[in-house]
């Protein structure tokens, strides 16, 4: 078994004293550190070796604030989370450090150091939640786009906001023209959509109501189709998922079978004339 190591958090402090103190407090938390005292010492170590967070002073005499720091981590692609120790909280300070990709603050009080562990399990706990959504949207979306069916995802208000490739050939359709029309274009005869269900089993799509519609194509074609709805919240997006089945085929069955039907209605009506003559 793979031992879990702990998170790495880079400590970007130019004050050699108070970065000692930050270190021995996070490590006492259980947390490894690692130290830069200058913004490129800093950079140069993410791009080697990528950390868990980084803890940032908001003043680097002679390098810059803490927020080009930031900037420079978004320009180059770098998505570490930072937790910036500042003495400042002004509100312009707080809306550009947060525009700037900061994650938390730390005021810099007699006491901070006491509050530094629990601000960074803070944002681990974040990233880690986020990371788990994003994995999950990404499965989500593989499942949906690999399915036999055809499968379109609408927000609140019924526009499309997904289209897996079964849709796409259904409809005739490519996503990049599907995506935010109403997803009545495709179903003009479409009922109202559910309203969200706080109830679990209500936004089961094999128990979803289904509706035979007249389903039109992205040239104008008309085709009936079978048509499941349920409302769902998945990962925080509420919406509906909307399973269409094309039912052409069948249709021309029903029909071929009633017409083979009737024909041998009437022959069987022309043999019992021709018996009664």
């Amino acid at each position: 078994m793979t031992e879990k190591t702990s998170p790495v958090i880079l400590i970007v402090e130019d004050d050699p004293g108070v970065g000692d103190l930050e270190r021995r407090r996070l490590q006492r938390a259980g947390y490894q550190v690692v130290l830069a005292g200058m913004i490129e010492e800093a950079l140069a170590k993410l791009r080697q070796d990528p950390v868990d967070l980084v803890l940032l002073d908001d003043r680097l005499p002679g390098q810059g604030d803490g927020l080009e720091f930031c900037r420079r981590l978004l320009q180059e692609g770098l998505e570490t989370p930072v937790i910036l120790v500042t003495g400042f909280s002004a509100e312009t300070t707080v809306i550009q450090a947060l525009r700037a990709g900061v994650r938390d603050f730390v005021p810099k009080s007699p006491e901070y150091l006491d509050y530094l562990p629990e601000a960074v399990a803070r944002v681990l706990s974040q990233v880690a939640m986020e990371r788990r959504v994003k994995e999950s949207e990404a499965r989500l979306a593989g499942i949906i786009r690999s399915a036999l069916d055809a499968i379109l995802t609408t927000d609140a208000q019924g526009r499309i906001t997904l289209i897996n490739p079964a849709a796409e050939r259904l409809f005739c359709l490519p996503a990049a023209l599907a995506v935010g029309q109403p997803i009545q274009d495709l179903l003009p005869d479409l009922p109202p959509l559910p309203p969200p269900c706080p109830n679990a089993a209500e936004t089961d799509l094999a128990l979803a109501p289904r509706y035979e519609l007249r389903g039109v194509t992205g040239d104008g074609r008309e085709f009936p189709v079978e048509v499941s709805i349920a409302w769902v919240e998945i990962l925080g997006h509420a919406g509906h998922t909307v399973v269409a089945r094309d039912l052409t085929e069948q249709k021309n069955r029903e029909r071929q079978q009633l017409r083979t039907q009737r024909l041998e209605s009437i022959g069987i009506l022309a043999g019992g004339i021709a018996h009664d003559l």
